[in-house]
């Protein structure tokens, strides 16, 4: 093409773009004049100025909407960002499949720390279930040492109920002892043991019987610490061999039995029967009738000086004799 065509070209490229300005501009005019007209026309029509207002709402809302619409699509059509994304999107997938962390294992001094706290919660716990269980209250008793009293007695004696707890009856098994050494006149001294889970054994030694008291028609027991003991007897209970004591006086009755508790229990078994018969001379005077056929004076004061004598001036005697020890020893044939 030569420069001539591209001049003519351009010469009639001008005026079309003119004449289209001119076209548009008028169309405007025109547009802008019907508009001002029906403007003018509606003023004092209330109405209309509302359906304005709306519309002119109408019309901002939109164009606000369009522009959102358009930076939304320039953030998205920029490249830059495009690539922002697909790194995010990478970076989400990549934590989703990315395998979990392992766990660091506890340290040892913490686990070992944490051990008497466990032991203890343990503790409690048991011993709840324990204590609310039936199986805490059962005891299982064993007497021992008992010839005169029974083990119910006994174990009435230390006043232990069936609805203490066992745990109870361990932590005041001294307390108990000492009810049963209270109580009874028998018993010289009580212990109490205990054996897991449920066992108790109530050891008991009992004051030696020095003889019998008749009171009436029956019999009490004098026991070696002086005490008469309030259980009676009838005379078909009495033992075979035995020593009857026929002192009305409690209090003598108690310094007898604590003055032969020192004897030996040979000496003390072979009297029979112990009476009381003063001189001038010595108002405590006792006659002591033996088993062998001897009799023995001996002041009540005296019983646990010169009784025990007795045991070698015996196999001296070819005859039934009376060994008198009220101011010396000697002996001469009854």
């Amino acid at each position: 093409m030569t420069e001539r065509d591209l001049k003519d070209q351009e010469t009639v490229q001008e005026p079309v773009e003119e004449l289209e300005e001119t076209a548009s501009n008028s169309v405007e005019e025109s547009d802008t004049e019907l508009a001002e007209k029906e403007v003018d026309t509606a003023d004092n029509s209330e109405f209309f100025q509302q359906w304005k207002a709306r519309h002119q709402a109408y019309l901002s809302s939109k164009m606000q909407d369009d522009e959102q619409e358009e930076t939304q699509e320039e953030k998205e059509s920029h490249p830059s960002l495009q690539h922002l994304k697909k790194v995010e999107e990478k970076e989400e997938k990549q934590e989703t499949q990315a395998p979990r962390v392992k766990r660091k294992p506890i340290p040892s001094a913490i686990i070992w720390k944490s051990v008497p706290v466990f032991l203890v919660s343990f503790f409690l716990v048991i011993s709840s279930i324990y204590f609310i269980s039936p199986y805490s209250k059962q005891k299982n008793f064993t007497v021992t040492g008992n010839n005169r009293l029974s083990a119910d007695k006994v174990l009435a004696y230390s006043q232990i109920s069936s609805r203490d707890y066992a745990l109870t009856t361990l932590l005041h098994k001294d307390d108990y002892a000492k009810n049963i050494e209270k109580t009874s006149a028998w018993v010289k001294s009580a212990k109490i043991s205990y054996q897991f889970p449920q066992n108790f054994t109530i050891q008991v030694e009992e004051y030696t019987e020095i003889g019998f008291i008749k009171k009436g028609d029956k019999y009490h027991s004098v026991l070696s610490n002086g005490a008469i003991s309030e259980t009676a007897i009838q005379s078909d209970q009495l033992p075979k061999q035995y020593t009857s004591i026929n002192l009305k006086d409690a209090d003598l009755v108690k310094e007898l039995a604590l003055q032969l508790v020192k004897v030996k229990s040979d000496i003390v078994k072979n009297i029979e029967t112990v009476d009381l018969t003063p001189t001038r001379a010595t108002s405590d005077l006792l006659t002591l009738t033996m088993y062998d056929g001897n009799k023995v004076l001996v002041p009540l004061s005296e019983v646990e000086r010169k009784l025990p004598y007795y045991e070698k001036i015996t196999p001296q005697l070819t005859a039934a004799s009376v060994v008198d020890m009220e101011v010396g020893i000697f002996s001469y044939a009854q």
